[in-house]
């Protein structure tokens, strides 16, 4: 069960990066952004693994990792989410 909600999560990740070029204001800020959104998720997901989770091994920690670097791009998902569908409605 936790390795189908990890895998959800990292769907959110890729969602956000893959949308992220057609909403990014202009072509030089999509590096810094991208960037800034994987050492986003690094920080998140070792913080849920190693210090949230600290009793956790094995695969069941690498789980955690994810599903934190995953959950760290939940935000800018759903608002790249909300932004594609305003422009597709309209």
């Amino acid at each position: 069960m936790l390795w189908i909600v990890v895998l959800m999560s990292l769907l959110l990740a890729v969602y956000a990066h893959y949308r992220l070029p057609q909403h990014a204001a202009k072509k030089t800020t999509l590096w810094p952004t991208r960037i800034f959104l994987i050492v986003l998720g690094l920080g998140v997901g070792w913080a849920l693994s190693a210090r949230y989770f600290p009793m956790t091994e094995g695969s069941d920690k690498l789980a955690m990792f994810l599903l934190g670097f995953g959950i760290a791009h939940f935000p800018s998902a759903c608002v790249l989410f909300l932004k594609y569908w305003r422009d597709k409605t309209t």
